[in-house]
């Protein structure tokens, strides 16, 4: 029998076993779907095929339905295992470190007197230890502060090769590039065909360098997977504004089922008023995934209500994932949402880690971007202070990172 399976199998499969986390399933639920669509696709596919007068013997349909549910089962496996291994990085030392900070087992440590100054000098500590053992949360985190004392961790995170390509895209969500960083960039590009070739690259152009431009082009030429072509072409839509190179970034997002893919292409387009790129996006903003209507929402930052921003992120915010509902309040603060700085506030003293962490990055991307008002401002220092001392390696690290927005 003729064994057909579709391509939108083969795009669930390749994102469960992506290298790179953020083009992976956030959630258990957003790969199944994705796995669903693509077994509806393949079952369509086959039904449109004519029928064969022969009968398929019954071992046959017994050992494909066997391999399916054993390949389902394979990825599932990997899938946890991946992403229980992006919560397990620690700093050397062990899970904790003892900087004078005393917290009870399982929640965050009470505020000390730590002046700012002492506790921003911990926190560069703890980013430089997190980024010599190669933690990529520095640079992940980085990338949601964006605040400019960062400049350093990333540059040194641009030599670990394990880091390249979260470091690059972090130094681009920086106000602007010092000579020091574009020659940093400049030599990641030089280096080996990838993706850290196509994060500095992309970086680069989006600065204005012209050369990194036509680089770009011909890395999404030259690439000889589809993922590495199809982030090429999503990072080049972001500078390039032709309206040939538009249509190809639709047709392929149609395609595309990773929602942190999609959104960052069609998110600049959709900014620009390409209708066609918004109506995808507000398609992914009611859909069933709480990770892809975050993705879409911040696609659609500064194009939504906060009324319209609410409805759409109303599920996620009683998500049972900390972090998509610490996600989801921070996006709602940033389009001015009081409550929701104060939620903040509050998560960053629960007993939910995931929470934490995610709170903290929001907390220190709202100071940056002077969202918190003086009173709000001096709580989350407080809180973020007494955060370093968390129980959770991570929570700590997430803190560090976010007291350099101070």
């Amino acid at each position: 029998r003729d064994i057909h399976i579709s391509e939108a199998i083969d795009q669930a499969v390749l994102a469960a076993i992506a290298l790179e986390p953020e083009q992976r399933p956030q959630t258990m639920e957003a790969f199944l779907e994705t796995f669903r669509r693509g077994y509806d696709a393949t079952l369509r596919e086959q039904h449109a095929k004519p029928r064969r007068r022969t009968k398929t013997p019954p071992w046959k349909i017994f050992a494909v339905s066997g391999a399916f549910a054993i390949l389902l089962g394979t990825i599932v496996a990997l899938l946890i295992l991946l992403l229980n291994k992006d919560d397990k990085v620690t700093p050397p030392g062990g899970a904790r470190q003892d900087l004078g900070l005393h917290a009870d087992k399982g929640a965050p440590a009470r505020p000390t007197a730590l002046s700012l100054s002492a506790a921003k000098a911990v926190a560069r500590e703890k980013i430089d230890a997190a980024v010599k053992a190669g933690d990529p949360r520095v640079a992940r985190g980085a990338a949601v502060v964006a605040a400019e004392p960062l400049r350093p961790a990333l540059l040194a995170a641009l030599g670990q090769p394990a880091l390249k390509v979260k470091a690059a895209y972090a130094l681009g969500a920086l106000k602007k590039l010092d000579p020091d960083s574009r020659a940093a960039l400049g030599k990641v590009l030089a280096g080996p065909a990838g993706f850290a070739a196509i994060a500095a690259t992309s970086t680069l152009a989006r600065h204005g360098d012209a050369g990194a431009l036509a680089k770009l082009r011909l890395q999404r030429r030259l690439a000889k997977k589809q993922l590495q072509a199809d982030t090429a072409l999503f990072e080049l839509v972001q500078v390039d504004k032709s309206a040939k190179l538009a249509k190809e970034a639709l047709t392929r997002a149609r395609r595309v089922l990773s929602s942190t893919l999609k959104a960052r292409g069609l998110g600049p387009l959709a900014r620009r008023g390409h209708k066609g790129a918004r109506k995808l996006l507000l398609a992914m903003l009611d859909g069933s995934s709480d990770s892809a209507r975050l993705h879409a929402a911040e696609a659609l930052a500064g194009t939504l209500s906060l009324a319209r921003s609410k409805r759409a992120l109303k599920r996620a915010e009683a998500s049972p994932n900390g972090r998509l509902r610490a996600w989801a309040k921070g996006l709602l603060a940033r389009r001015g949402d009081a409550k929701s700085v104060e939620k903040l506030l509050e998560y960053l003293s629960s007993m939910d880690a995931q929470a934490r962490r995610r709170s903290a990055l929001e907390l220190g991307r709202l100071a940056r971007l002077g969202k918190l008002s003086e009173e709000q401002r001096g709580r989350a220092q407080k809180l973020l202070i007494a955060a370093l001392g968390d129980e959770s390696a991570e929570t700590a690290l997430a803190a560090a990172v976010a007291l350099m927005a101070w």
